[in-house]
């Protein structure tokens, strides 16, 4: 049975293996609900042990490992120069990867493979398309006949469940499961909190590490949700916002799309009002022109005013850039 998947276009990461357990452990009526998808995925809870290749994001001794701990989860990796260990997934992934290079716009394995076939012009599907096609192959998956068992795996996981007398158990606390893979950096604190790729964070927590004596802060964070971070004190995760008005939700990968614009423009030193002013201009750049009024009051809500930008080096400059969870 396949537990979970996580689909993104960003390398494999702690945050990645976060998202792909996330799925793997809870429910999954709502998530097909979703995506308009009518199945059934039953497999779902808390697993005794994770097995997995020696990947850097696996890591025993890392943030991986010491979350697994929490969760009275054993980390088995897969012995070094033993790759048929991971045989029976990788013939599962190989044939869903097959099927992907028949999808309008697939890119196909090379250059070669592909031919003449214009890929960006046979491009059809949407980001959030792609991944409720995949949800639909695994639920076709599950109820397919399986060539060595006999029978579908949903009938199989049906009785083994029956027979073996297994009933799946959630995480107590399913935020505080996932925060607990959440990858974590360190940043100084000052007098208006803590800035951290060029954003600033403070509130009461802050304000109370910083009379305390701390001069640094450990926090966790979601790439795909940086409208807040988790800072720990006494024994517990708190929330800290972003220091700007309405708090927006952007992500770490359009962060770092307006820091690279800004490189290349030459614009100078950002401020944490100047990258989110920048994220939402250029979301509203995907959508199509806007016009000067939609500027100024997405601008206003930034928190910087439209002349003050017109006056910059970076006018008229805007690029576009893929925004979180709208990506072709």
């Amino acid at each position: 049975m396949i537990a979970g998947f996580y689909l993104t276009l960003e390398s494999p990461s702690r945050h990645t293996v976060a998202k792909a357990l996330i799925n793997a452990v809870m429910p999954k009526e709502e998530y097909l609900r979703s995506l308009n998808i009518v199945g059934d995925w039953p497999i779902y809870g808390l697993p005794r042990a994770l097995h997995s290749d020696n990947a850097a994001e696996f890591r025993p001794d890392g943030v991986y490992g010491r979350a697994c701990e929490n969760h009275f989860i054993e980390v088995i990796l897969r012995p070094l120069g033993k790759p048929h260990y991971g045989g029976h997934i990788e013939r599962l992934i190989g044939s869903m990867m097959g099927r992907a290079k028949l999808l309008p716009g697939a890119t196909k394995s090379n250059p070669k493979e592909r031919g003449s076939y214009n890929s960006v012009k046979q491009a059809r599907m949407s980001f959030r398309d792609v991944e409720r096609w995949l949800a639909e192959q695994v639920t076709d998956y599950h109820s397919t006949r399986h060539s060595t068992l006999g029978r579908s795996p949903l009938a199989e996981w049906r009785e083994l469940c029956h027979q073996h007398r297994i009933v799946c158990e959630t995480p107590a606390n399913p935020d505080a499961f996932y925060r607990d893979f959440l990858p974590e950096v360190s940043a100084k604190i000052g007098r208006r909190g803590f800035n951290w790729k060029t954003l600033n964070y403070c509130g009461p927590v802050i304000q109370q590490l910083v009379r305390s004596g701390e001069r640094s802060v450990t926090f966790k964070y979601d790439p795909s949700d940086l409208s807040h971070v988790f800072v720990r004190l006494d024994e517990a995760y708190h929330a800290v916002d972003l220091n700007h008005p309405g708090c927006p939700q952007i992500t770490l990968w359009e962060v770092q799309c307006e820091l690279a614009r800004r490189r290349q423009c030459k614009a100078g030193p950002s401020t944490s009002a100047l990258t989110v002013a920048g994220i939402l201009n250029a979301r509203l750049e995907e959508v199509g022109q806007p016009s000067r009024e939609r500027q100024s009051e997405r601008l206003q809500l930034a928190g910087i005013s439209l002349e003050k930008v017109a006056s910059s080096s970076t006018a008229g400059a805007w690029g576009a850039f893929f925004s979180g969870g709208s990506r072709p």
